[in-house]
């Protein structure tokens, strides 16, 4: 019995070994990526953000061109529960920017305006620009609809 047992572990290692020694050189770099957990957690971010760089324009919800006065604005914070009214929304919103000058350091300060509310939406039309340079489109990842043109979720400066 414990004989084919050891005929059989040895055939199996074997098989192994015959398959370590037919493998091309990707294979074998694959099979040892494969067991390396942070490798692959930074493999898909890195695809990740390879694919905003590649379809930056359908993710960006601001006309690159277009000048903004909110070029120095702190980010915008995206709410749930809207303050005055007290309600709680299922959809996000983020609440317009105004601006104001320190009379006396003459710095200019950027607050949330509560009174107007944007809900973000997402596949919305938006500035024109054409899709990896080829195909004519205005359709954006994100976006506010309400003639509300500037949104800042990661930093503008």
């Amino acid at each position: 019995m414990n004989e084919e047992i050891k005929e059989s572990a040895l055939s199996v290692l074997e098989e192994k070994e015959e398959k370590i020694y037919l493998a091309s050189q990707w294979q074998l770099i694959w099979w040892k990526f494969k067991r390396h957990r942070l490798a692959m957690v930074a493999m898909f971010v890195l695809l990740g953000l390879y694919f905003i760089a590649i379809f930056c324009e359908f993710v960006s919800p601001n006309d690159p061109y277009q000048r903004s006065s909110f070029i120095y604005a702190p980010l915008q914070k995206i709410h749930f529960w809207d303050r005055e009214t007290k309600r709680f929304y299922l959809r996000p919103f983020v609440y317009a920017i105004k601006s104001e000058r320190d009379p006396i350091t003459f710095e200019e300060i950027y607050a949330e305006d509560t009174s107007k509310r944007f809900h973000i939406y997402f596949f919305i039309r938006g500035y024109s620009y054409k899709l990896l340079g080829l195909f004519p489109t205005n359709i954006h990842l994100f976006g506010v609809k309400d003639g509300y043109i500037y949104i800042c979720l990661v930093q503008t400066n």
